[in-house]
């Protein structure tokens, strides 16, 4: 992710003061163990462009973000393992 996806996209000139971001559990943990946070899934370096850029961010978290994601931004290895207990 480099400075022009954020900084071109929102200048002063387009008036946008506040972007919404989701954070999708299974795009940044898509198996067990197995985190992402580089290159286009490094949230830490889309925060700090977005702060130079002037923009707030609204982050959505997880762990359900929203039902247009596939199975709600859940990671589909939850489905795969038996619940004990809760």
């Amino acid at each position: 992710m480099g400075p022009g996806s954020v900084c071109n996209a929102f200048t002063p000139a387009s008036e946008t003061a506040c972007v919404q971001v989701y954070v999708p559990w299974n795009f940044h943990v898509p198996r067990r163990g197995d985190f992402k946070f580089k290159g286009f899934a490094d949230v830490e370096t889309f925060l700090a462009l977005a702060q130079e850029a002037g923009l707030l961010v609204l982050l959505r978290l997880g762990p359900y973000i929203s039902a247009e994601w596939d199975f709600g931004g859940l990671p589909w290895w939850l489905a795969s393992k038996r619940v004990s207990h809760l």
